[in-house]
């Protein structure tokens, strides 16, 4: 059995070189080709060519990566993770990273000033921009610096962009539901209560709720018109209320309705 492997041919196939030797076929990567200078009825010993295999898989790694790190932005942490999941070679994997380095890949503070930016363009809160981070696996320090350059006075100007979008957008629900819905996306989204709770009390709210409440009553006069008409009634009553229709408003729009007086006489005798 011969100590030696030689190179019998290879040929260009996409961003690979085919490598038929003694043994079998590789794929190798141009760096490994060019580093080893493979080229036809070179020979080498088996401990040579398992340094060129040693080399490219070496290559293949960081190959891959960077096209890992090319989707998206990545943290270190995201990015060792990924390594820890393709590689069982630590020295491969350290080479990767060193070499990540250098390119300049290995940078939490530009990923999460980064983050940062998009999730205030995207008109997130600082709470999710902190989740967001730790779930990145960034360090505190970090991204307590990253947080500071999130003011008070950018939250509330968010907030207040925000909250009048979300006002045109519901001016059909009665007051207290637009408030309610408004608080609950903005809370989610990562903002201070005390800052929702400051911006909203600032804002004009304006109620176009009657035609929908309207419908609304239409819908469950069809639904309880087999129950009893005092129980029927009261039903309606609780059910429209819970979607944010104040009790008078309700009085007003069942006045219009047929069998209204009867409606109304009831409760005002009560």
């Amino acid at each position: 059995m011969t100590d030696e492997i030689v190179i019998l041919g290879l040929a260009k196939k996409k961003n690979k070189y085919q490598v038929l030797t003694s043994e079998k076929t590789f794929s190798f990567t141009e760096e490994t080709v060019l580093k080893h200078l493979v080229f036809k009825d070179k020979v080498f010993s088996k401990s040579e060519f398992q340094a060129v295999l040693d080399d490219e898989s070496q290559n293949d790694l960081l190959n891959k990566t960077l096209k890992f790190i090319g989707f998206q932005s990545r943290s270190v942490a995201e990015i060792k993770k990924y390594l820890n999941g393709k590689s069982e070679n630590p020295a491969h994997r350290d080479a990767v990273l060193e070499k990540l380095h250098h390119l300049g890949y290995l940078n939490d503070e530009a990923f999460a000033a980064n983050l940062l930016d998009y999730e205030i363009r995207s008109q997130k809160g600082p709470k999710s921009v902190e989740f967001k981070l730790k779930q990145k696996g960034i360090r505190p320090d970090i991204i307590a610096k990253t947080l500071s350059a999130y003011d008070h006075s950018m939250e509330s100007e968010i907030v207040k962009t925000a909250a009048e979008k979300l006002q045109k957008r519901h001016r059909d629900e009665p007051i207290n539901k637009q408030k309610q819905i408004i608080y609950q996306k903005l809370l989610r989204d990562g903002f201070s209560n005390s800052v929702i709770s400051s911006v909203t009390s600032q804002l004009q709210f304006i109620d176009n709720s009657d035609a929908k409440l309207q419908s609304e009553y239409q819908k469950m006069r069809m639904r309880y018109h087999s129950i009893l008409p005092k129980e029927g009634k009261e039903r309606i009553i609780r059910n429209l209320m819970a979607k944010g229709y104040a009790y008078g408003q309700i009085l007003r729009i069942t006045k219009s309705a047929p069998e209204s007086d009867s409606f109304s006489s009831e409760n005002e005798s009560d």
